[in-house]
């Protein structure tokens, strides 16, 4: 069920019977190794696609020219295709072009072809392993030809264009799509000429054909030096000639097919455009003049890409984009920059390039360059230099996340029957310009390091510096490396996960790295800053180089300034073993007991949230009610109308005697603890204990999941549902959100621990939800991350908050405070398009927004978007990056109506007065909705120990001229 679970919302979105999915992955795999030793692979036969549509035999002829000859697959692979919309060994020739884009699914077909296209490479063809040299499967000038038609049709759409030109870029590095030249003609030629006379060479000729790449020309030289003294003098010729050729094909100097490229267009005002830079290119002797045009270029080919011009000419584009970054690669590790300023010019030049790239979005690009250090001046702070630098370790986050974004859903779908597919979106990030701009960036981090004395220590990597802190704290324990959640089994609280994004649903650990952050102000990044647990973001290039450490014992820490300490636990100083050394007084003084005695149980009738307050909170209702019903007295056009299940109706279902028991669910629940507290008595172990609570809240939970309601509850229910919203309950769509009293402590978060349940519309749905709400408390989840900051986890009460849903065009998370620097000066902002915005660790638009200033942070990169249909449920749309979440108008008026709601919070009763707030809102059509309000609570232990508050010295405003020596490489 673990692989279903993180599934859902594919299989979900591809319609596939749940029962279909749990059988078949294991199936698949032992189908594709029985494919792999099939000559035929997953092909049936070979027969001729008409253009009438008729298929006939190999040895008769289609009525009318233009007919394909290729192969048919079996009927296996058709029925995955029907089943589950999974395609593997694909053939392209006389595919449906609007089936292959695969519109419909997040362009899961095309990315399926990619995919299979990196196994091929990695695993010796892997599905196709023999039917490679199948001949007559396919040949590559049909698939070609296809190609070309294919990049016609989609190219042909200018706003498929805006909004997919990454994935349309990178479909063009693994689609086919050659014009046929003499050189690869000839290839084939000589290819045929040589199986014709020898034998033994016809299973390289049908790859030459069929699935010609650069191996290929190893394969010759192999075959060549192994057979030559049994080879004629004419075959050895034929042999030298035809490797000869391949070199030529695959190894083309950039600069020269560039120029080859660019005498194809048809537009002519384009050509005399491209033609200038053609001319500046060839004309260039070092490779920093190389890389600033090539560069140049790549701005112009994307700039140029969406105006009127035809698609032909839009491919011509974009396969000289490609070649433009191959020359970036190339010419990119010759460059010394010898000053700072230099290498400052180096970076920004990286900026355009992955915007031409596609690897950034233009905004983005726009944005980004408003922060950037202006050469012409003589010198910059330290600080400056600094921020410089943080920005441009962002943007190679952003640029990595756009593949995983892109990939990661197919990618996890292929997991499930083939694991080698983890490396695929590693491989293309080393195959772009991406890594060339990591190293280009590392002497400024060393500069900025050197200065303010903070750098990262982790291991002994080369890549240390690619790495950010998010919050403090420290943590020994096992390392452990998890390249796909499907992995994750369990978590171990003593261990420090390394993940490539943490589940939205994470148990408690002891430390955190991911190379996608989500966002800073995400439920599990809530918790990992309440409770002190050190948190940092990695680029791709560091996760390799820890993978060498996975599951051996070390030290982590990070500091309050951003910098990262790992180390082995064998390492450690005096100094960091004494921060694991505490008196029992101290472990304790570290938890918070939550007072019960002001809590009414009495209240046992649903309340309005308009006769509820702040003061409210922790008498009948948790904080989440009873502050939203005072945004709702402060903000009454700006707050929905609401209803509250009190913690005393809570109470009085568990006080009903429970199924097959003598007592109460009330005098169970308290029987577990109490066996508990008298097994720690006679000294039982820890984990003896904990099994024996996760066991009894394993049995009270599904107990109240199937709880009676009490008649008098449930007509309650319906009258004030009636009279609050004015519909009968089953008639609108309404979110139910759990609201324990162990949640938005002024010491503990609690955020997103307990059940909130979506859009449900239907009233037996209704009920049923409420029952599960009440259940949630007592989840393994929930209570370990009560237990691990409160000394009485089990003394939990939910209430529940019902409010009518809001299709919110965008929505997320303010916390009215600086999150990236700590700073009160300003509030930091994550969006995301669609409902639940930013709380679940999606991919956000960040902006920290202080004095008129507006800083993007980190980028939105979901690659879908939940909205709330008025029939219930929710529904999944596809989202594209090449518009912002939030305009700058969006961020003026969020700005002003939370700067309002602190001046107004704070006078309020009941409203904890010298803390920042943590507010969820969305925007419809223009106007804000105000969901939630909570202070923001940060580990203050983690803040005020000595060990993580790092080196301060003076020299953040300290000058670095721009003409200064800078040690490069």
């Amino acid at each position: 069920m673990k692989v279903l679970r993180h599934l859902l919302p594919i299989i979900i979105f591809l319609g596939i019977p749940l029962a279909t999915m749990s059988q078949s992955n294991e199936e698949i795999a032992i189908k594709i190794k029985e494919f792999k030793s099939d000559i035929k692979g997953p092909y049936k036969d070979i027969r001729w696609f008409c253009p009438d549509g008729s298929v006939v035999p190999p040895q008769q002829r289609c009525p009318d020219k233009g007919g394909v000859q290729r192969a048919r697959y079996k009927d296996y692979i058709v029925e995955l295709q029907k089943n589950q919309h999974l395609y593997l060994g694909q053939i392209l020739s006389t595919t449906n072009n609007e089936e292959f884009w695969d519109a419909g699914y997040e362009n899961s077909r095309l990315k399926q072809y990619q995919l299979e296209k990196y196994l091929r490479s990695i695993d010796n063809g892997w599905i196709n392993r023999k039917a490679q040299f199948y001949r007559g499967a396919y040949q590559a000038e049909d698939e070609d030809n296809w190609g070309i038609d294919f990049f016609k049709y989609v190219l042909s759409d200018d706003e498929n264009l805006k909004q997919h030109y990454f994935l349309i870029r990178q479909a063009i590095k693994d689609i086919p799509h050659r014009i046929d030249d003499n050189l690869s003609q000839n290839i084939r030629l000589i290819s045929k000429e040589i199986s014709d006379t020898v034998a033994s060479f016809l299973n390289i000729r049908v790859k030459i054909h069929g699935q010609p790449d650069e191996s290929d020309i190893n394969e010759v030289r192999n075959y060549l030096l192994k057979n030559k003294s049994q080879l004629s003098p004419e075959i050895i010729a034929k042999l030298e000639k035809l490797i000869k050729s391949m070199d030529q094909l695959y190894h083309q100097d950039h600069v020269g097919v560039v120029k080859m490229l660019s005498g194809k267009i048809a537009s002519s005002e384009l050509k005399v455009s491209i033609g200038t830079y053609n001319t500046e290119l060839q004309k260039s002797k070092s490779s920093d003049e190389k890389f600033r045009v090539a560069t140049q270029m790549l701005v112009f080919v994307r700039n140029q890409i969406n105006t009127k011009i035809k698609a032909n000419d839009r491919l011509l584009l974009l396969d000289i984009s490609l070649k433009l970054e191959e020359i970036l690669r190339n010419e990119s590790p010759k460059i010394v920059c010898k000053t700072t300023g230099e290498q400052v010019q180096i970076i920004e030049l990286f900026f355009d390039a992955v915007y031409g790239c596609g690897y950034i979005e233009e905004w983005e690009w726009n944005t980004i360059k408003k922060d950037m250090i202006t050469i012409s001046n003589e010198s910059v702070t330290v600080n400056e230099l600094n921020k410089f630098y943080r920005s441009s370790l962002s943007v190679i986050e952003w640029c990595s996340s756009q593949y995983s974004s892109s990939y990661d859903a197919t990618i996890e779908r292929f997991t499930t029957f083939e694991p080698l597919v983890n490396g695929f979106i590693d491989e293309k990030i080393r195959n772009s310009c991406l890594l060339m701009m990591g190293q280009q960036i590392e002497p400024l981090n060393k500069l900025v390091a050197d200065k303010l004395g903070n750098s990262n220590i982790i291991l002994n990597t080369t890549n240390g510096s690619q790495a950010r802190g998010l919050n403090p704290g420290y943590a020994k324990g096992k390392l452990l490396i998890i390249s796909n959640n499907e992995e994750l089994k369990d978590v171990n609280s003593n261990c420090i996960y390394v993940f490539n994004r943490p589940p939205a649903d994470l148990k408690p650990v002891a430390g955190i790295m991911t190379i996608t952050e989500g966002n800073m102000v995400s439920h599990v990044q809530l918790l990992a800053r309440n409770l002190g647990i050190p948190n940092a973001v990695i680029t791709p290039s560091l996760l390799n180089e820890l993978k060498s450490f996975n599951a051996q014992e070390v030290f982590y820490a990070v500091k309050k300034d951003g910098s990262i300490i790992m180390k082995l636990q064998s390492e450690m100083s005096s100094q960091e073993q004494l921060l694991f050394t505490k008196t029992t007084k101290q472990v304790k003084q570290e938890k918070v007991r939550v007072p019960l005695d002001k809590m009414k149980l009495d209240q046992t009738s649903i309340l309005k949230m308009k006769d509820l307050n702040a003061t409210h909170s922790g008498i009948y209702c948790g904080p989440k009610a009873a502050n939203l019903a005072q945004l709702k007295l402060l903000f009454p056009d700006n707050v929905v109308n609401g209803l509250v299940i009190p913690f005393g109706i809570f109470k009085n279902h568990l006080n009903q005697t429970m199924p097959g028991k003598q007592i109460s669910y009330w005098q169970y629940l308290n029987q577990i603890f109490k066996q508990a507290e008298s097994m720690k008595n006679n000294n039982q172990s820890d984990s003896d204990i904990e099994i024996y609570i996760m066991k009894g809240l394993d049995e009270i939970r599904n107990a109240i999941k199937n709880i009676t309601f009490l008649p008098s509850f449930i007509k309650d229910l319906q009258q004030n549902f009636t009279q609050v919203f004015g519909q009968n309950i089953g008639s609108i769509p309404v979110f139910l959100r759990s609201d324990t009293n162990m949640e938005d402590l002024k010491e503990f978060t609690g955020a997103g621990l307990n059940l909130t349940l979506f859009n449900v519309l239907d009233e037996q749905s209704i009920l049923q939800g409420i029952r599960d709400v009440w259940a949630s408390p007592y989840t393994e989840r929930s209570y370990k991350w009560r237990q691990k900051f409160l000394l009485n986890p089990e003394n939990v009460f939910p209430s529940i908050l019902i409010i009518p849903s809001v299709n919110a065009d965008c929505s997320g998370v303010i916390i009215t405070k600086n999150v990236i620097n700590g700073s009160s000066d300003g509030m930091t902002l994550a969006f995301n398009k669609g409902v639940g915005g930013a709380v679940e660790g999606q991919l956000s638009e960040t902006w920290v927004v202080s004095n008129g200033n507006n800083q993007l942070v980190s980028v939105a990169r979901e690659p879908e978007k939940t909205t709330l249909p008025k029939t219930g449920g929710v529904e999944k749309k596809q989202v594209a990056f090449n518009q912002r979440v939030l305009s700058d108008a969006d961020l003026n008026q969020l700005k002003k109506i939370v700067d309002s709601a602190i001046i107004k919070l704070r006078a309020s009763a009941g409203i904890e007065k010298n803390v920042p707030f943590d507010i969820e809102l969305g925007i419809k059509d223009g106007k804000i909705w105000l969901f939630q309000v909570r202070p923001f609570v940060e580990n203050k232990n983690a803040f005020a120990t000595e060990y993580l508050s790092g080196k301060q010295t003076p020299v953040g405003t300290a000058l670095i001229k721009l003409t200064d020596s800078i040690k490069n490489k």
